[in-house]
């Protein structure tokens, strides 16, 4: 069956009727109507969103959202959401369809623009289309080519925005059956679904090419508006394009350039310094950063060497860190810290005064076990250990005096020397 979607896809709103109505193991309904303006996820096209509006006969108008629709053999199956759980279609009703048309129309810009980006890559390169993907914000096709270059990208996106400019035009032809479309066909879709049922749907972009297809697309390619190539990526055997078509491209723009005023600001210098500015900072940031690792690796030493000369050890040491992460620190005063049977309590912040970090408990075996979850409980985190060394992920550092406190209480009136 060929929807009402598909042979219109400008179509924004749709009168029908229900004609079938099942619940499904989650509550939600799942309604066929005679025909449909909603698009069902196929060829690559996600489903279309929309509301379905059902006037009772005093007057009253209810209204549905339509979230997914799914195509089975040559019905479209509608995934009806209501908060009010008293009111549910019934075969008979009258009901009125609205697309989501924002969402409608960025799809048919990205489905119309991939057929004409794929068609041009096998026109001029003869690299065929494997798969393509319309996501949510980058859209995405996976060409047959070992390798695509920056001056075919350039030479594909010129081709790509003057047929756009010529507002070529994009024809519907139906078939009642593959077979049947003969040489109209000039990129064959990759087999057809095993439950087809009814006419084939064909999309000729003029002049260029002619693909079997289920999805909605626009009527001329001047209603694309534009399309930028953004990338190419290799992965896993896979030469993938990555590509934005009309109001995307658009958005894209206003953020970027969102981002460029923020950070004209933020680095007091135009934008054609920010690269440079950029380098500069994280050229003394690295520079930082090596100076902070030497001084802190050195204030740990240093600790940890005191620690070692005292005659008088306590039975345990605390060490909170609430600047940020320091691992150097934390590795470098244990390793130097002499005594193993000292029973150190250490915590790290993942940020300045964060109340999320990380544990570190060291000492006697014994009262580690004592010890470990207890703290952990405290702290809200969780974690292991091995022989005298046990680490944690924590939640609640604000607890930390209320670990001193159990400590004390644990090691009161006992000596290192009962810990050896």
């Amino acid at each position: 069956m060929v929807f009402k979607c598909q042979t219109d896809s400008f179509l924004k709103e749709f009168e029908t009727e229900v004609v079938k109505v099942e619940k499904n193991e989650e509550g939600k309904s799942l309604v066929q109507f005679e025909d449909t303006v909603l698009f069902p996820e196929g060829g690559g096209q996600p489903t279309d969103h929309g509301k379905i509006i059902l006037k009772r006969d005093e007057g009253k108008e209810i209204e549905f959202d339509v979230k997914n629709v799914i195509r089975k053999g040559p019905d479209a199956i509608h995934y009806i959401e209501s908060t009010d759980t008293d009111v549910f279609l019934k075969v008979g009703d009258k009901v009125k369809q609205i697309v989501d048309w924002e969402r409608r129309h960025d799809n048919m810009q990205q489905h119309s623009a991939q057929h004409l980006i794929s068609g041009l890559f096998e026109i001029h390169y003869k690299y065929p289309t494997r798969a393509w993907w319309l996501g949510a914000d980058v859209s995405y096709i996976e060409l047959d080519a070992k390798n695509i270059t920056d001056n075919e990208m350039k030479h594909i996106e010129c081709m790509v925005n003057v047929y756009i400019a010529s507002a070529t035009p994009v024809h519907v032809l139906m078939f009642d059956t593959a077979d049947a479309t003969g040489e109209e066909v000039t990129r064959a879709a990759k087999g057809l679904p095993v439950d087809l049922s009814g006419p084939v749907r064909v999309i000729n972009i003029e002049g260029i090419e002619s693909n079997m297809c289920c999805g909605t697309h626009v009527s001329n390619l001047a209603q694309l508006q534009m399309v930028k190539l953004l990338n190419i990526e290799k992965t896993k055997g896979k030469t993938i394009v990555k590509f934005l078509a009309g109001n995307r491209v658009f958005k894209k723009l206003e953020t970027s350039f969102q981002r460029e005023v923020q950070l004209t600001a933020m680095l007091n210098n135009g934008p054609d310094s920010h690269i440079d500015l950029v380098k500069k900072l994280q050229t003394n940031l690295k520079s930082s950063q090596k100076t902070l690792q030497k001084l802190s690796k050195e204030l740990a030493t240093k600790i940890a060497e005191e620690l070692n000369a005292k005659t008088n050890l306590e039975n345990y040491f605390s060490l909170h860190n609430k600047d940020g992460v320091d691992v150097d620190f934390s590795n470098t005063f244990l390793r130097v810290l002499k005594s193993k049977s000292l029973f150190v309590f250490m915590t790290i912040a993942d940020a300045i005064d964060s109340k999320s970090g990380s544990l570190i408990i060291q000492g006697n075996p014994k009262d580690i076990e004592a010890l470990a979850d207890p703290i952990c409980k405290l702290l809200n985190g969780k974690g292991n250990g091995k022989n005298n060394r046990f680490n944690a992920k924590v939640t609640q550092l604000n607890k930390v005096k209320d670990c001193e406190i159990l400590i004390k209480n644990h090691f009161a009136n006992k000596k290192i020397s009962d810990q050896v």
